[in-house]
């Protein structure tokens, strides 16, 4: 319990620091690991056993509704603040935050298995459109992809707009007793002297680039990152697919080459009799001209036979390159 302790003692505005302490560990995990990780609330391995039991039968729900009461409550006050830049980028920071911790924690609430089924969900979701508006799924899944990374930059571009009217505030927030600073706390330093002053207007811009950038940022990319992972996978199961129906076909066509080579060599063989034997004048005349016919329709058949089997390898070949390269991208 004193993990909740911890918890419970922080203030709102401090209790996204507390997370995101924990989660400067992340770059000693394995590589395996780092998805699941990054969804889930503690990266820390040595802390995981005990934090997991913690978290599925103690905190996990209790925090889980403090950080929906927050993020109501950070709505709110954004919409009854409207037109007040400082505090609705303030807000717009522990909204982004919220969200995030909001998305940790019911994924480590439910199972990988379960986890997966709702990503199988999405994906069903998407081919079903794909075949309601009448568009591949490849290109759907394209779309989709190009959609997030706009998605992605646009946010980005919004941080970055929202971190340069946060920062200058100190320079148009003139009426704040602290002159424009965010820190509302007791300090035994002059605020006013030029040096601390700028140390705490340094704090300041790390703590916009964090909350307005950094944190919302990580999330956007692996969420795109999960929905890019998705759409291969699909890809992959449907090239998969292809080449199961591909396979048959070319035993089956396997089977009619050998069947053709064995007629085709007793109708040369018919037909070599009946030039060798000259003495035989019943053979000379029709057998030998439908022999003659026969093995040319022999060869021409087994031309075009022998197309359609490049033509399957070499599809094969490509569907297999396919599942190769979504592999490689999923990788």
């Amino acid at each position: 319990m004193k993990l909740a302790g911890e918890f419970h003692s922080l203030s709102e505005r401090d209790y996204e620091l507390f997370f995101f302490q924990k989660f400067t560990c992340l770059k000693n995990q394995k590589k395996g690991d780092i998805l699941y990780n990054c969804f889930g609330i503690w990266p820390c391995q040595g802390a995981a056993t005990m934090w997991k039991k913690t978290l599925n039968y103690v905190m996990s729900p209790a925090v889980l509704l403090n950080l929906v009461a927050f993020y109501i409550t950070d709505l709110i006050d954004f919409l009854r603040n409207w037109g007040n830049i400082r505090i609705m980028t303030e807000m717009m920071c522990q909204l982004s935050a919220d969200t995030l911790l909001i998305f940790k924690i019911i994924y480590a609430l439910y199972k990988r298995t379960q986890f997966q089924k709702v990503i199988h969900v999405l994906e069903s979701g998407l081919f079903i459109c794909a075949q309601a508006i009448n568009m591949n799924h490849e290109s759907l899944m394209k779309n989709c992809n190009q959609l997030v990374k706009i998605l992605t930059v646009a946010y980005i571009c919004l941080g970055f707009c929202t971190a340069f009217f946060w920062i200058c505030i100190p320079f148009i927030d003139q009426d704040n007793e602290r002159n424009g600073l965010p820190f509302q706390m007791w300090t035994p330093m002059n605020m006013n002297e030029p040096f601390y002053h700028a140390v705490a207007y340094i704090l300041h811009i790390i703590h916009a680039l964090i909350f307005v950038l950094y944190i919302p940022g990580i999330a956007i990319f692996f969420a795109g990152t999960i929905l890019h992972a998705c759409g291969q996978l699909k890809l992959l199961h449907s090239s998969l697919i292809d080449l199961i129906d591909i396979v048959p076909q070319r035993i089956q066509m396997e089977n009619q080459m050998q069947t053709f080579e064995s007629h085709a060599g007793s109708d040369t063989k018919k037909t070599c009799e009946v030039f060798h034997d000259r003495n035989n004048n019943s053979l000379k005349n029709e057998s030998s001209y439908n022999n003659i016919k026969l093995l040319k329709s022999a060869r021409q058949t087994r031309t075009n036979m022998t197309g359609k089997h490049m033509d399957m390898k070499t599809e094969i070949f490509m569907s297999l390159k396919k599942c190769i390269v979504h592999h490689q991208t999923i990788l």
